[in-house]
């Protein structure tokens, strides 16, 4: 009689390109933000940004 082992892996990772994808899609949300409210050009421009943006 033989006796086999059955062994079973159980992996739940999530896709590296899964969070890749996500990342840019934050990084790009971010930066839309930032034009939109002025924070971007408050760098180069200061005050004045906000006040135009």
């Amino acid at each position: 009689m033989s006796i086999s082992k059955q062994i079973t892996k159980k992996s739940s990772k999530v896709p590296k390109i899964a969070v890749g994808v996500l990342l840019v899609i934050m990084i790009f949300g971010i930066f839309i933000v930032g034009y939109d409210q002025g924070h971007l050009f408050s760098l180069a421009q200061g005050d004045q940004a906000f006040d135009t943006m």
